[in-house]
């Protein structure tokens, strides 16, 4: 090593996580934990896990919606199991499992193995007549990776 050169080092990505009574207040709660403020905007993917997309998903994305700060181009997937399984796997080509994630996704869309999966398209789905909604189902496979599972068809909302 020649003088002056600088050692890498890496940082490690950070989950963070909150709880609340409702997605609002669990928002509030994952804004007091982080320092500075927490930008929804830059939001690529929400994930849902299974259970939770066995309910009414329109009142846990509400909070999305309705903020003008938030970004209805994120995409939106369900995982088998508890969603963050999803967020702690590790890959060596995408350190940021927000890049992954969303880099899976859209590649799904542009190969058409799954249809635009955006929060917007979503929200138009779920409340028109006629239209079935569907999801990205994935699979986290030894807590190593992620993959493409299916589709998951969702229950209209009444």
């Amino acid at each position: 090593m020649q003088g002056g050169a600088q050692s890498e080092s890496s940082t490690e990505p950070a989950v963070i996580s909150a709880t609340g009574n409702t997605p609002r207040d669990s928002r509030m709660n994952l804004d007091r934990k982080v320092s500075g403020q927490l930008f929804t905007s830059k939001n690529r993917v929400t994930l849902l896990s299974k259970s939770i997309a066995e309910e009414n998903i329109y009142s846990v994305l509400d909070v999305h919606y309705r903020s003008p700060l938030s970004t209805t181009n994120a995409r939106i997937a369900v995982v088998e199991g508890q969603a963050k399984n999803a967020l702690q796997i590790r890959n060596q080509e995408s350190p940021l499992i927000s890049d992954y994630l969303g880099d899976l996704l859209y590649s799904l869309e542009e190969t058409m193995l799954i249809p635009d999966s955006s929060l917007e398209v979503v929200l138009s789905k779920l409340f028109d007549e006629g239209l079935d909604t569907t999801l990205p189902l994935l699979k986290v496979i030894d807590n190593e990776s992620v993959v493409f599972n299916g589709l998951a068809l969702l229950a209209k909302i009444t």
